[in-house]
């Protein structure tokens, strides 16, 4: 289980035995809101306060990419193998492909 909150930190916990494996410190990320997994690729999708997805690589426990919204990200869910969708509380949604690193905007009208 991935877990982050208000001290910048992404905790990698083992179920089974409930022991806490990892605790990554993430610079110029504050308060984690979302994170999704992509075990595939070992990347660690994260949204946060500042305004941002992160693309996280967990080996190599580094940022890979960030990619700014207006708002803050509460969001991220996969859609097949490389597409993420991640949000706000307004109406843009942001769609990430993994496989290129391309970021397309959607703008929702209701």
């Amino acid at each position: 289980v991935i877990t982050g909150g208000r001290d910048a930190r992404l905790k990698m916990t083992n179920v089974a035995s409930m022991k806490c494996y990892r605790n990554d410190f993430l610079d110029d990320v504050n308060n984690i809101y979302c994170c999704k997994m992509d075990l595939n690729r070992g990347f660690i999708l994260i949204g946060n306060e500042k305004s941002r997805m992160i693309v996280y690589d967990y080996v190599k426990r580094e940022i890979f990419r960030k990619i700014d919204f207006a708002k803050n990200v509460f969001t991220i869910t996969r859609v097949g193998d490389n597409f993420y969708f991640s949000g706000w509380v307004e109406s843009q949604v942001k769609v990430y492909n993994i496989e290129k690193n391309e970021c397309q905007t959607l703008n929702l009208t209701f």
